[in-house]
């Protein structure tokens, strides 16, 4: 062969491969990017293929139980010759709601999967996929109005996991105390958001507290439970069993309630002091 063909026609050859290399990867026309998604969602993707049969998504997030999900997508005009777009829907139903999801999709044109007939599409990020709001926590813990005698309080409550990412402990300072700061994230796992808190400083008003249940894109929150603590350091339990502090209120008694007890006091160290005295002098 003649040198000078066999170097045109490799150079074709070349070029040929760029191209259809080229053409082997594709982009989400519909949705895109930071998209907000819900109920039956249209796909439409250019796969760079012709008449492409078939993608598979890849979904996945780090914030639900959705870490990784794969579904396939058959093309709804498939047959259809010339045509280098797939399309079809999804049901956005089948996972929790959340506000990181990433979809990534390989495409073929024939039936042989994993053959030299397909393409990857560039993913896309950060899509929200919101379908409802968290319902409200229940089964809260402590219960309303009960007072702690130690200062170390675990808070607790049941959420819907498969609606809830993130849970919240709120107090409501105009209302009552505060322990430190406004709120504070909770351990978050199934249906169970926790938290223990340490060295809650002893409040007359109370704390009064809830659970804020989160999707990361809608957020709801219980109502109130009243939380008493009735301690000083170590001397809490002491203080609620001698009667210095009130279990119910986590108070101090009244000034009426406290004048007998201090009386009596009175007296019966009087008693002690004439007592001593008395003895020394036979």
């Amino acid at each position: 062969m003649d040198k000078k063909i066999f170097i045109g026609l490799m150079t074709m050859l070349m070029l040929f491969a760029t191209i259809g290399g080229a053409m082997a990867a594709g982009t989400f026309d519909t949705p895109t990017s930071s998209s907000r998604i819900r109920d039956t969602q249209f796909i439409n993707i250019s796969t760079g293929l012709n008449n492409p049969t078939s993608c598979v998504l890849t979904f996945t997030s780090s914030i639900t139980a959705n870490t990784s999900e794969t579904k396939t997508l058959v093309n709804s005009t498939d047959g259809i010759t010339e045509i280098t777009t797939l399309n079809n829907t999804i049901n956005t139903r089948e996972f929790e709601d959340g506000n990181d999801y990433g979809i990534s999709a390989t495409c073929y044109n024939s039936s042989n999967v994993g053959g030299a007939n397909s393409s990857t599409i560039t993913a896309i990020s950060s899509m929200i996929f919101d379908n409802s709001e968290p319902t409200a926590a229940t089964s809260r813990t402590p219960a309303d109005g009960t007072t702690d005698t130690d200062g170390t309080v675990t808070f607790s409550s049941t959420v819907g996991g498969n609606v809830t990412t993130s849970c919240e402990l709120v107090f409501d300072s105009t209302s009552g105390c505060s322990p430190g700061a406004g709120s504070y994230a909770m351990d978050n796992s199934g249906d169970t958001c926790s938290l223990i808190l340490d060295n809650m400083p002893q409040c007359k008003s109370g704390y009064y507290w809830t659970v804020k249940a989160s999707d990361e894109t809608n957020e709801t929150l219980a109502s109130y439970n009243l939380l008493k603590v009735a301690t000083s350091g170590s001397m809490g339990a002491k203080a609620v069993a001698f009667g210095l502090i009130d279990q119910t209120t986590g108070q101090a008694p009244t000034t009426k309630s406290s004048t007998p007890i201090l009386i009596i006091l009175l007296i019966i160290g009087g008693l002690f002091v004439f007592g001593k005295k008395k003895g020394k002098k036979k």
